[in-house]
């Protein structure tokens, strides 16, 4: 599978044919095992009868299919998905067509993962109110752009690090490394971190409860297990089921 021609797009518009007030979204998705998560966040949306409009390459591919082979020829070819969502970007706020056309359709919430950040640069480059489906972002763990982390108390995501640290686990988790991509579109002194933060609505797919205390904010909505499904009825077909009593002495002697 070749890898994503940065200057084509596909604009798949999923126009609700129901008779409803609905707003309209712009999402801008992540591919690959990010795309399940959004997957199920966007029919939950569309479900409520909000009109859905993707901004994607023309040949994402899909989670399993051929996914490997692609990051292989990326590779060799001297190419990362990094790259490849810069370019995208990139081509993107070069094409004033495309840039009129959104501004012109009114859209009143952008939804992206900041996984990568091209939607983040959109996002605010068409001045949209930005919503997260968040677990990861280019820099890390999530809570340390939105939330007060002190890296000497709070431990980075992969450093295998709990939040008791000697003073060595303490340096070493404070290692971490961030990549901005904005200067040519939003001018000097504006970092991405600093836009990333902007962001107005930080949908956490984690749950509070399972993670180690650390401050949060009134922008983050924890999410954590909404990929779970209803559980069916368990189907009865003409099996019997018999349940045996084991005497253990004195101590069942009742039985």
């Amino acid at each position: 599978m070749e890898p994503c021609p940065a200057w084509t797009f596909l604009l798949s518009f999923l126009v609700m044919t129901l008779s409803c007030d609905g707003g309209k979204v712009l999402v801008f998705p992540v591919d690959g095992s990010h795309w399940l998560n959004m997957k199920i966040l966007v029919e939950a949306v569309h479900s409520q009868c909000h009109q859905i409009t993707f901004l994607n390459s023309h040949c994402s591919h899909p989670v399993l299919c051929g996914i490997l082979r692609s990051y292989g020829t990326m590779q060799y070819k001297g190419g990362t998905h990094v790259e490849v969502v810069a370019k995208f970007t990139s081509a993107i706020f070069e094409n004033k067509t495309l840039i009129g056309d959104l501004n012109k359709t009114g859209y009143d919430l952008f939804l992206t993962d900041p996984t990568f950040p091209g939607g983040v640069l959109l996002a605010h480059y068409l001045q949209l109110p930005l919503v997260f489906n968040v677990r990861w972002l280019f820099s890390g763990e999530a809570h340390l752009a939105v939330a007060p982390s002190p890296v000497s108390y709070i431990p980075v995501c992969f450093s295998h690090n709990s939040d008791k640290m000697d003073f060595f686990q303490r340096i070493r988790n404070m290692i971490h490394y961030i990549m901005a991509l904005c200067d040519r579109y939003f001018g000097n002194n504006v970092s991405l971190m600093s836009l990333t933060q902007k962001a107005d609505l930080w949908l956490m797919r984690v749950d509070f409860t399972f993670e180690f205390p650390r401050p949060t904010m009134p922008s983050v909505i924890y999410i954590g297990g909404f990929q779970g499904k209803p559980s069916k009825a368990f189907k009865i077909c003409g099996f019997h089921f018999h349940i045996s009593f084991v005497s253990c002495g004195d101590f069942c002697s009742w039985l």
